[in-house]
């Protein structure tokens, strides 16, 4: 699916927009283009968000706490009024989201049935996302969330984006 997105006209991915993580503007020249995000489970991208902080050096800059425990981090995430000034993949993805024209939202667990919604989708029929690096070989993030006030810590911090994307806030033994 990357090679195909990245084909096409101002697809957002970071490495053609140099100084930033994201790319969240749409250029003049791009408004009548079809726009759309892929949303992340909260739970699940929390604990990738965390992962990603705490493997290497080069993140470590993005907490005031080094490289915390997933609790410690999920309840400083959660209280930090100024979690946008620590890094972009911090900021709950319906904040991240506010204000941009978007004509659909797919959900990277659903990703191979809804990328095929596209308009512009040409590929196959079986579109596999590519696995994050981060989960390959560790605990499913479901495992992380045994502790109620972890639960809670982690709604509070993704606000809205349980609703807004549809994500359950109850989580079973699978994580759905």
């Amino acid at each position: 699916m990357f090679a195909v997105l990245r084909g096409q006209p101002y697809c957002g991915y970071h490495e053609q927009h140099p100084g930033g993580y994201h790319n969240r503007i749409i250029p003049g020249k791009a408004q009548d283009y079809f726009t759309f995000a892929v949303s992340r489970n909260p739970y699940s991208r929390l604990v990738s968000i965390w992962r990603v902080i705490t493997q290497g050096e080069r993140y470590r800059h993005y907490t005031p706490l080094g490289k915390p425990t997933f609790p410690h981090f999920v309840c400083w995430a959660a209280a930090e009024p100024n979690i946008d000034k620590w890094a972009g993949m911090l900021i709950p993805q319906h904040r991240w989201l506010k204000g941009i024209r978007l004509d659909a939202v797919l959900r990277l667990e659903e990703l191979d049935q809804e990328v095929k919604r596209l308009p512009f989708w040409t590929g196959p029929d079986h579109v596999e996302p590519a696995s994050n690096r981060t989960c390959i070989g560790l605990p499913h993030w479901s495992a992380y969330y045994t502790d109620p006030v972890i639960i809670t810590a982690a709604r509070q911090w993704a606000g809205a984006d349980f609703e807004t994307y549809g994500y359950p806030t109850t989580i079973d033994a699978e994580g759905s």
